[in-house]
């Protein structure tokens, strides 16, 4: 097999784990894959392209891996959704454990998840927001909160949430 088409393979494969793990590791084999690839296309001998191949890789993974997850992957836990939790809101489609719902927050439809089962219609808390999704609770009907999201700006009638679920 041509050495330019193992060099390829490896850039190939490095990209795709990076791409399932995003852990920013094999990206700098790849790179490391690519100066190979080069210097392979360009007659350069194989000694020297594995030695440029694994001083890049190991040089990258050692010095600007740091500083690329640093940078990348600062305060990932925090959000600015923050602020919805504890908002209270109707459910716009049932959810449960194994089924995700939706809500409709300050004019934006949210996917959440619950740990119970909840219909349409009924009122619903958030609770935490993991990724791009709320996790949501059901709220009995004789609290109030000062939290309330369901002004008459924000009501979600029974037509709204009808055309919903034809929608869907």
């Amino acid at each position: 097999m041509d050495p330019v088409w193992i060099w390829a393979i490896v850039v190939a494969l490095a990209i795709f784990v990076e791409f399932i793990t995003l852990d920013l590791f094999c990206i700098w084999i790849a790179l490391g894959g690519i100066v190979g690839l080069i210097l392979c296309a360009c007659g350069v001998g194989v000694e020297i392209q594995l030695t440029c191949s694994i001083v890049l890789a190991l040089g990258c993974i050692l010095g600007l891996r740091p500083f690329a997850v640093k940078f990348l992957f600062t305060n990932s836990d925090s959000n600015d959704a923050e602020p919805l939790i504890s908002k209270q809101t109707k459910l716009l489609q049932d959810c449960d454990t194994d089924t995700l719902g939706k809500v409709k927050l300050n004019g934006v439809e949210w996917v959440v998840f619950s740990n119970e089962k909840i219909l349409t219609g009924e009122k619903v808390e958030v609770v935490s927001i993991k990724g791009n999704k709320l996790e949501v609770k059901r709220v009995n009907n004789d609290n109030k909160s000062q939290n309330d999201d369901t002004s008459t700006q924000e009501e979600v009638s029974t037509q709204e949430i009808a055309q919903e679920k034809n929608n869907n």
